[in-house]
């Protein structure tokens, strides 16, 4: 994309695309889920016709104009998401649940649409865990699973796993988790991070969409959240202990 593509231009594109892959009227008495895809294509085209009536149409700035293609790709995504949820609607009303695996896997392309529009809406990021030091600073470690729950592998300069790791506090009482932690040095923080939508799962009964950092585990490069300098305990400050401890 160029400096000089404008919104406009942008939001046109978007809404053809969406209105070529829909076509017209799905066929059968499929009410709620065609007005869901409806509503998923309206959005685009609300943005278009506001976008329309503003002034300053040209974008001088490539930040500007990634912003506008990122809100273009969000309600494209989520009139494909629409899309699956009637795909599964469809086919449980023709078939029942004799096309339980097109059902299955049209709401898992759904789900997995929806977080992306999320993701893309974010600016192309999510939010994750990452460790700090008491003093705030973001560690370079790699938030993992291990068999007895998650952890942190600390890197080095090069990001290489150093052998050496991070384990936060299992108590259940989010203050003394939190004074655990930082006994040790480091406090369980957030940051938004780059990302993509995938499935994930060991089976098939276990698959839903996660985000997932692009960056490899572990960037400078992001935008802090939380990073412990605070008192507090809830949704975005003191988040990993306000959930372990079941505050929130």
């Amino acid at each position: 994309m160029t400096a000089t593509t404008t919104e406009l231009d942008i939001w046109r594109e978007a809404v053809a695309k969406i209105e070529a892959r829909n076509g017209g009227p799905a066929a059968g008495d499929y009410s709620a889920e065609i007005a869901k895809e409806e509503r998923a294509k309206a959005a685009a085209a609300d943005a278009l016709d506001d976008m329309a009536h503003a002034q300053g149409w040209g974008i001088k700035d490539p930040a500007r104009a990634e912003a506008a293609r990122q809100r273009a790709t969000a309600a494209d995504l989520r009139a494909q998401a629409a899309e699956h949820d009637l795909k599964a609607h469809k086919s449980y009303e023709e078939c029942d649940t004799d096309g339980f695996v097109s059902q299955w896997a049209s709401g898992l392309l759904a789900a997995q649409a929806r977080l992306q529009a999320e993701i893309e809406e974010a600016g192309g990021r999510a939010l994750f865990p990452a460790l700090f030091d008491t003093a705030g600073n973001l560690v370079a470690a790699e938030h993992r699973q291990g068999q007895w729950g998650a952890y942190f592998a600390l890197l080095d300069d090069k990001g290489r796993i150093t052998g050496e790791w991070f384990t936060p506090s299992k108590s259940k009482d989010a203050r003394r988790a939190r004074a655990a932690d930082a006994a040790k040095g480091y406090y369980f923080g957030y940051v938004m991070a780059p990302a993509k939508a995938e499935l994930a799962g060991g089976n098939a009964s276990c698959v839903t969409p996660i985000a997932v950092r692009t960056d490899g585990g572990y960037s400078a490069d992001v935008e802090i959240v939380d990073n412990g300098q605070h008192n507090e305990f809830g949704p975005t400050l003191g988040r990993h202990y306000a959930i372990w401890g079941g505050l929130i």
